[in-house]
Parts: C-alpha cells; sequence; structure tokens
C-alpha cells in the first residue's frame, strides 16, 4: 500500500447521506455520487453516461491523523489502495 505525506488537517466535509451531482472538468465523468457510509467514511462512484466506471471509499483514521483511499475501476477490474498521512 502506497503512503503519501500531506501537511494540513484533515478534514471530511459535511456529506449528506447520499448526494448526486453533475460533474464538471472530466470528460471522462458526467455525474458522481457520493454517501456517507459511516462517520469515518464516504463512498463515491463516479458514473459516465449513466453506468458506474468506478467506486471510491475513503475512511479517515478514528485519530483524524491519515485517510486511506480504496479506488475500483470498474471496467479494468483493478483496484488501487494508497493512505494519506497527516505531516
Amino acid at each position: 500500500m502506497k503512503k503519501l505525506l500531506l501537511a494540513g488537517t484533515f478534514m471530511f466535509l459535511a456529506v449528506p447521506a447520499v448526494a448526486i451531482a453533475a460533474f464538471k472538468g472530466d470528460p471522462g465523468v458526467s455525474t458522481v455520487s457520493v454517501k456517507r457510509v459511516d462517520k469515518n467514511t464516504i463512498e463515491e462512484t463516479d458514473i459516465r453516461d449513466g453506468k458506474p466506471i468506478s467506486v471510491a471509499h475513503m475512511t479517515a483514521a478514528a485519530d483524524g491523523k491519515s485517510i486511506a483511499f480504496e479506488v475500483k475501476d470498474l471496467r479494468q477490474d483493478t483496484t488501487v489502495k494508497y493512505v494519506a498521512v497527516k505531516q
């Protein structure tokens, strides 16, 4: 698993139970669905032309010092995992 070092403060924004919005700026993604899984985890699904293309889980550590990311590419059937660590 890769580790990234970040400076600054980790903060999960107030994400409602489910939010769906049009996505601009990435020609490969037309819509994004974000939902809160639990108090420390958010799931983001990227959608292109009505079909999910990737699912990302972002989980903040209870101590607030890191966030674990797991991104599954549904088209390629691959998964990338990494951890961002607060410096």
